[in-house]
């Protein structure tokens, strides 16, 4: 039937349309089937209105932020390259220099350094005429030089900070363990001199000294020392000892102690002061100048010393100290005494009590601009010195003296200053004694009151009149020893006052 063949062609040509917009990609799709639906129900006249007509539909921001890929984070690593340091190396740099020459073997890693030696490592200062250094092995040997006449020069010295230094004749010392050996060695640790043959140095700063002489003595030789084989010594604390014998001028005594400790110490410390043994014909056996150090800061400190006989003298000794750098400085010494001479059963026993005061103080001129105040006192029993010294000069001297003296002066050019003083003067061998304070003096430079500030042209013969003012004011008494103190003293005082007011006139 040719009506059933033209519609079955019609249904094959319909479904290769819907085949091939089906396939075909978008972007190679056929314009005329993608222009708009098939089924398209907006008008043509209504299409083109659309769209000239502007969008007013907002857009909507897509607010979510984009994650991270964390996978890179989580799979990036830090690259830790491992340096490893030669075996050899030293914890801390070396500074070195040599006034002559360094030489250095690098086969043999040795270093060579001459003339004036100087290196610096940690804490640790070395000074020397010629030092070698053995990488290899840390070990650095320093050693003396020998001049154009055979002299030794330039002995090494060693220095660790918050210590003495040693000075030796040769030295050893390795770098990595922080110990050596100082052959011929002479170092000062607190008060006394340590002369030692050998001394090792321990890691923990210590120092074992072999065949030691310990002395108080500048002197080299020194006049006496201790000598023993073994020594121990803690730097800025105490020195330890075994046996040892006690020399004088090289030669050894009989005195030998088992053991000895010295404590060895810096600056201001509070202890104990040892006493001395001293044998009096007049107080027998006796312990002097022991006592005890008060440490008491910055600016003071104070002794106190006692003694005490067989025979019943004794006798204490204050003296207070102190000092401020730019202000004042100055010492007191007070001393009270007890004395029994010979046998109370006697009949020449001698009983007496004593004391004597001395005082001295200065003040920087720089420390208060106009005034000054300085005091010089020396006073005592007139049987003091006889009792209680032994020095001839000092047993000799029988005149005793005292002054304390203030002043001041007003600033700018005033006329006024002021001064008061207080003497005082003793005769031990007639036991008179003679003191006089306060003494005033209170004076006004000559001034011209009729004279105008700003003077120009010749003065008016007023103007010349000048006008001073003097007060001086004294109290003086002179008195027997023993009636210092006693009643009706204070009215053998004597005083005056005396007012001057010079008045001049300078005509032509």
């Amino acid at each position: 039937m040719p009506g059933a063949a033209v519609y079955g062609e019609l249904c094959l040509f319909v479904l290769a349309v819907i085949f091939t917009i089906a396939v075909i990609p978008p972007a190679y799709s056929n314009p005329v089937f993608t222009a708009r639906p098939v089924n398209d129900t907006i008008p043509s006249h209504l299409e083109n209105a659309a769209v000239a007509k502007k969008d007013t539909t907002g857009i909507i921001k897509d607010t979510s932020a984009p994650k991270q890929d964390t996978s890179i984070s989580k799979t990036v690593k830090i690259d830790t390259v491992v340096v490893k340091y030669s075996k050899d190396t030293l914890s801390a740099p070396v500074k070195y220099h040599a006034d002559d020459s360094v030489v250095l073997d690098i086969p043999e890693k040795t270093f060579h350094l001459y003339g004036k030696v100087n290196i610096d490592y940690d804490q640790i200062n070395l000074k020397g005429a010629e030092v070698d250094y053995d990488q290899s092995t840390n070990l650095l040997k320093a050693r003396y030089g020998l001049d154009t006449a055979g002299n030794h020069i330039g002995a090494p010295i060693f220095t660790q900070q918050g210590q003495q230094p040693f000075q030796s004749d040769s030295m050893l010392y390795d770098f990595k363990s922080k110990r050596g050996k100082i052959y011929s060695t002479v170092t000062q640790q607190g008060e006394g001199f340590i002369y030692s043959q050998q001394v090792k140095k321990e890691a923990d700063g210590s120092f074992n000294s072999f065949k030691a002489r310990y002395t108080t003595c500048d002197y080299n030789p020194p006049h006496f020392d201790f000598r023993a084989n073994k020594v121990k010594i803690i730097p800025n604390k105490m020195l330890i000892s075994g046996p040892a014998n006690l020399e004088v001028e090289g030669v050894p005594t009989p005195l030998f102690i088992p053991f000895a400790i010295f404590p060895l110490t810096h600056g201001q410390r509070t202890g104990l002061l040892p006493p001395t043994y001293e044998v009096s014909q007049q107080k027998g056996i006796g312990l002097v100048n022991g006592g005890y150090y008060f440490g008491l800061g910055q600016y003071a400190d104070l002794t106190v010393r006692g003694e005490v006989y067989s025979y019943g003298s004794w006798g204490l000794t204050f003296n207070p100290r102190y000092f401020k750098r730019y202000k004042y400085s100055g010492s007191l010494m007070l001393s009270i005494s007890s004395t029994r001479f010979g046998d109370p059963e006697t009949p020449d026993f001698t009983k007496s009590k004593d004391f004597r005061i001395m005082w001295s103080h200065s003040m920087d001129s720089k420390a208060h601009p106009g005034v000054t105040f300085s005091a010089s006192v020396n006073a005592g029993t007139s049987t003091y010195s006889y009792y209680n010294l032994t020095d001839p000069a000092a047993r000799l001297n029988n005149i005793l003296s005292s002054s304390i003296a203030f002043s001041k002066t007003w600033p700018n050019n005033s006329p006024f200053n002021l001064t008061l003083s207080a003497n005082h003067s003793q005769n031990t061998s007639t036991r008179q004694v003679s003191i006089s304070l306060p003494n005033l003096s209170f004076n006004m430079n000559t001034i011209y009151p009729f004279q105008p500030k700003n003077f120009v042209g010749t003065p008016k013969w007023y103007e010349k009149i000048g006008i001073g003012y003097s007060l001086t004011e004294t109290n003086a008494v002179n008195f027997a020893d023993s009636t210092f103190l006693k009643p009706g003293f204070f009215k053998n005082f004597q005083t005056s006052i005396q007012h001057s007011v010079p008045i001049s006139l300078t005509l032509p």
